[in-house]
């Protein structure tokens, strides 16, 4: 997998997350509450795309997470042990699962979090 595409995903949605924190910082410090500015729905938007911009970093930082690793496994000598050996053969395969036990993971949450009221 080539983590430079990761890097540059995980990267962009930090930087936006902290922009949209500053930003709404700026505006509620101005005396502008961003509810009353923009509405409830469009607090609602202002959620969604911090909620995604989260999913996004999660998802992105796994593959990175993986490849150093096994890089730094490699580095201090530990290439030979079987988890390392395993890994670094079946990188793929191992994010590819983990992003499943997410998705599998929000399927079940996201709902019970409507529900309940969380992302009003």
């Amino acid at each position: 997998m080539n983590t430079t595409v990761f890097l540059i995903i995980f990267l962009s949605a930090f930087g936006l997350l902290i922009l949209l924190s500053v930003l709404s910082h700026h505006l509620d410090s101005a005396g502008v509450s961003t509810t009353v500015s923009l509405g409830s729905s469009g607090a609602d938007v202002i959620k969604v795309v911090s909620f995604v911009l989260f999913l996004v970093l999660g998802f992105s930082i796994f593959p990175l997470a993986i490849r150093v690793f096994v890089f730094l496994q490699i580095k201090i000598g530990n290439a030979e042990l079987f988890l390392v050996r395993f890994l670094q053969a079946h990188e793929r395969a191992m994010v590819y699962g983990i992003w499943g036990l997410f998705v599998i993971a929000l399927c079940f949450l996201v709902p019970i979090g409507i529900k309940d009221g969380d992302f009003k």
